[in-house]
Formats: C-alpha cells, structure tokens, sequence
C-alpha cells in the first residue's frame, strides 16, 4: 500500500466517522459502503465489497441511536478490506474475504472503546461552552475535529497493521490457514442471519428468513452450481 493510500483511506475513515453520529448519519458509514470504499483504493472493490456484505448483516441491527454505542462498523469495514487485500493473491476470493472480516472485528470494538472517549472529552466541551456561550462554536468545530481525527487515526493504525503484521503472517501461514478462512466465510451469513433473527421480532423475522432462503436457492439454482462458487 503506498502512502497516498493509506492517507486517501484515513480521510475516509474521518470522513465515515463523523457520518455515524456526529454530523450527518446518512447511513454511508455501514460497513457495506466503507468496505467497498476501501477495497476501490487498495484495488480491490469487489473484495471489499463481499468483505462489507459479511459484517452488513453481522451489525444489521446495530445503529449508534440515542445512548447506544455499537462497535466501530465503519472502522471494521474499511479494515475489512484493507486486511483482505494483504492477505496472498494465491488465496481464493472467500478466503480472503473471510480472513479480512475475522481480523477488522477486534478493530471495532477498539473503534468503540476510542469513540467513548472522544464523547467524554466532548462532554468537558459542552461545559465550557456552557460557561462561556461566545466559545459555542469553536467547542462545536473542535468536537467535530476529534471525532475526524479519531477516525482517521483508527484507520491508520489498522492499515499500518496490515501491512507491518497481517501481510507477512498471513503469507507465511500454513495451508490450513486459508482453507478454515474460506470456511469461516461460508458459515458468516448464518452468523450474521441468526443475529438479524435474534433482534427482531420471532413471528415476522421467520418469514423473512424462509423468503430470504428460498430466493438464495433459486438464485443458485439458476447459477447451476453452488451459491458460494465463483
């Protein structure tokens, strides 16, 4: 990864961090929109965006509303894709995207544990400018300031992660390594599917289960071959 990329990426990891609460929240921040975002920097765009299907239904139900504060999914799904583009180019798509998926997790819920701390430094901020009301909108611009460079920050030190510990490890993993990733990718969507059946209500996620099941296997059934084949 050269360093144009890697900055182009953290200002897209400022960027997505500010969308999931602290400005916009259009939504472009889930992992389907970053992960596919990343992957076209790193060229690889249909990797990152296999990578952002994963951890979309992973965190389908996950929304930073209110006082709810989920796990970085913007974070996770930019790294997604950066770690599965270091992953060897002998390895297959699946494996790949599963390996880049197992690895970005661990980042979201540091993406959380960093998020917490800017709100609670943005909390000193409204007290200030609770004390002094002139000081509004220089303690506004420096609280949206820390949320950018907490994202770009994250992203950062996952790419330099990728590229100074993912890459030689993975390339020097043994074969079994790539063929229990590739499995791992296979059995995400159940994961992801029991997560998504688990949150919602039983008597009309069912439904929406079987509906879905049952389009995936007319899908593959047209393909003529298995669904996870390329």
């Amino acid at each position: 990864m050269t360093g144009a990329e890697a900055a182009l990426l953290a200002a897209v990891g400022g960027l997505l961090n500010l969308d999931r609460a602290a400005v916009l929240q259009s939504m472009a921040s889930r992992p389907l929109v970053g992960a596919t975002v990343a992957g076209a920097v790193v060229g690889e765009a249909g990797l990152g965006l296999l990578c952002g299907a994963l951890l979309e239904l992973l965190w389908l139900l996950d929304l930073p509303v209110g006082a709810s504060i989920p796990q970085d999914e913007a974070l996770a799904g930019i790294l997604a894709a950066v770690l599965a583009a270091a992953a060897p180019a002998g390895w297959s798509l699946y494996a790949r995207a599963g390996a880049g998926v197992v690895l970005a997790v661990p980042f979201g819920v540091l993406g959380r544990w960093v998020d917490l701390r800017v709100r609670r430094g943005n909390e000193a901020l409204a007290e200030r400018a609770l004390q002094d009301p002139a000081a509004l909108g220089r303690c506004h611009w420096t609280g949206v300031a820390r949320f950018f460079g907490a994202g770009a920050a994250n992203v950062l030190a996952g790419t330099a992660a990728a590229a100074w510990v993912a890459r030689p490890a993975l390339a020097a993993a043994p074969p079994w390594v790539p063929a229990a990733a590739e499995l791992t990718e296979a059995l995400l969507p159940l994961v992801g599917a029991a997560a998504v059946l688990g949150a919602t209500r039983p008597w009309s996620s069912w439904g929406l289960f079987a509906g879905g099941l049952a389009a995936g296997a007319g899908f593959g059934r047209w393909r003529r071959g298995a669904p996870w084949q390329p």
